[in-house]
């Protein structure tokens, strides 16, 4: 605790990940048809860091209550795999690449689709308790990060010298900065029956945020404004 009315905490967690399902492939030198077996060479190792500032009591204005927070995460990752290609042809063991120009171990290369430089998010939620009203928002801010790409031959990146190879390059991402509110409304008057209303809209400023790229320079984004409308009941 930080003066009378600030909590402070940090967290670290350490992952390790065995056993993952990974595929790979094979020819068979009798009938020449490409075999594909999947496997569970798949291993991975994560660090994750957050450090958040909230109050001990929120602030009252008038009828409303505020209760604001701010988080600094960090993540960082290493592999044999990218979870965001599904079940890929795995490197293990002393298995080698060339990464950004350099031939490496496999398992050295950091997990692209985990690695999250730094991230800072602002809560800001309004309770009004007489109406049974929140209005709950998050602003968040995430730093540029890097997306990693296979090479092909054609690529002006390609290094023909390392053809035997596997070869990798990092491509810068954006920072991205989204919004994401809902408004929910427990009326007070069926707070037995506990109903709960809620509407929300994700991704407010329609930030167009690439989340992951292709040696053809096409990018994947993340969902743009959304939409979504609640009710729940509590038995």
């Amino acid at each position: 605790k930080i003066g009378k009315n600030v909590i402070a905490r940090a967290n670290y967690v350490y992952r390790e990940a065995h056993d993952q399902i990974s595929k790979s492939s094979r020819t068979d030198s009798a009938t020449k048809t490409t075999i594909t077996e999947y496997n569970n060479d798949g291993k991975t190792k994560t660090h994750s860091f957050s450090l958040s500032f909230e109050l001990a009591e929120p602030l009252h204005i008038r009828q409303v209550d505020i209760n604001p927070q701010i988080v600094f995460s960090y993540i960082k990752s290493k592999g044999n795999l990218s979870l965001n290609n599904g079940y890929e042809e795995s490197n293990t063991g002393d298995n080698q690449v060339v990464y950004n120009g350099n031939l490496v171990s496999y398992d050295s290369v950091p997990v692209a689709d985990f690695n999250n430089p730094l991230k800072i998010s602002l809560n800001m939620d309004f309770t009004h308790q007489p109406s049974g009203l929140v209005w709950a928002n998050t602003l968040a801010w995430q730093e540029a990060r890097k997306a990693r790409i296979i090479l092909g031959k054609t690529n002006a990146q390609y290094i023909s010298e390392y053809s035997d190879y596997k070869q990798y390059v990092d491509e810068k991402l954006d920072s991205s900065l989204t919004w994401d509110t809902r408004l929910s409304w427990t009326p007070q008057f069926l707070k037995q029956q506990n109903l709960t209303i809620s509407a929300d809209i994700l991704n407010v400023l329609d930030s167009k945020t690439a989340v992951d790229t292709t040696n053809t320079g096409v990018a994947t984004y993340a969902s743009g404004r959304t939409f979504w409308l609640d009710v729940s009941m509590k038995f």
